[in-house]
């Protein structure tokens, strides 16, 4: 199937956006088999006999539906703690769930002779590395509203539930509302988008061509403006968390009045632009540094921009 997604996209049958979706939904029906395959190789281990289901929340492109070519998936695991369950029943529920999410995470990364699904992200976890592999969504709630830092507040904005029942969607979906539409300083919030795009910049954007992701003027740039229009207006305009992928941000924003029209049709244009070529590198296995020339324009835009909505 994904090479069929890459025939298609080669013969310019469906556009970059189509190409999203689609790759977006083979790793989504990807981790529903690999999921129920790890289930049965634990047949040894005693389940908890109520709240089964293990949530998988998607980060990323993966969860704003943008994921392209040779993507990680950035996922979270979370699972239903009933209050009322005994302290030992409450270590088999972690045992078991932690278990599964081994086991899955061997199904989606072990390499084979026909190669390897996925390479899987999991450190935007509460507490990153030193976190737990699987967490309660309670746990997973309270550590969003306590300790947070702004940039995980930023990757809250692409997630999404997309392995789990309903009940623990809603949970999620309340939990998310909460996070994201918090009253917020507004000077504070900003210095702390403005920092972290320096240290990425500082990272990963010195090089002696255009890196299309993260130098100045690049993606990074333009998701980061985007998520800064989302939690600086959540609290007033809670509708726009609605929406998690950069386009259909600045789309809202355009709907809300918070961005003119001029500068939303410009920025759709650059993220258009520069969305479709990243695809077009990495289905071609091509690095993301382009001749320092490339979309000087468009970078000169988004540095405006940036410089009007973000550090004005």
């Amino acid at each position: 199937y994904n090479l069929r997604i890459a025939a298609a996209d080669i013969a310019n049958v469906i556009d970059f956006k189509t190409v999203s979706i689609s790759l977006t939904s083979l790793a989504h029906a990807i981790l529903q088999k690999s999921l129920s395959l790890a289930r049965s190789t634990l047949n040894n281990i005693a389940s908890p006999t109520s709240d089964l289901e293990l949530g998988i929340i998607a980060y990323g492109k993966l969860g704003s539906m943008e994921l392209g070519y040779n993507s990680d998936l950035d996922i979270v695991f979370v699972y239903n703690q009933p209050a009322d369950e005994l302290p030992a029943d409450k270590l088999k529920r972690r045992y078991y769930f932690s278990r599964l999410v081994q086991r899955l995470l061997h199904v989606l990364t072990t390499r084979t002779s026909a190669g390897d699904l996925y390479s899987v992200d999991t450190r935007l976890r509460p507490s990153g590395h030193s976190g737990t592999l699987v967490t309660p969504i309670q746990a997973y709630a309270e550590y969003l509203h306590q300790s947070a830092w702004t940039w995980e507040l930023q990757a809250l904005i692409r997630a999404r539930l997309i392995v789990g029942g309903d009940s623990l969607n809603t949970k999620f979906e309340e939990v998310r509302r909460e996070a994201l539409c918090k009253l917020r300083k507004p000077e504070k919030l900003k210095q702390d988008i403005i920092k972290m795009r320096a240290r990425i910049r500082e990272k990963y954007g010195i090089t002696k061509g255009f890196n299309l992701k993260y130098d100045t003027g690049g993606l990074v740039d333009v998701e980061f403006l985007c998520q800064y229009l989302v939690l600086s207006n959540a609290s007033s305009f809670p509708e726009i968390i609605s929406y998690r992928g950069s386009l259909d941000i600045i789309h809202k924003a355009k709907e809300l009045n918070l961005v003119s029209v001029e500068d939303s049709n410009l920025i759709e244009q650059i993220i258009k632009s520069y969305l479709a070529k990243q695809h077009t590198l990495k289905l071609n296995r091509l690095p993301l540094e382009l001749p320092l020339e490339s979309f000087d324009r468009e970078r000169n835009c988004v540095s405006r921009l940036w410089d009007k909505y973000v550090e004005n």
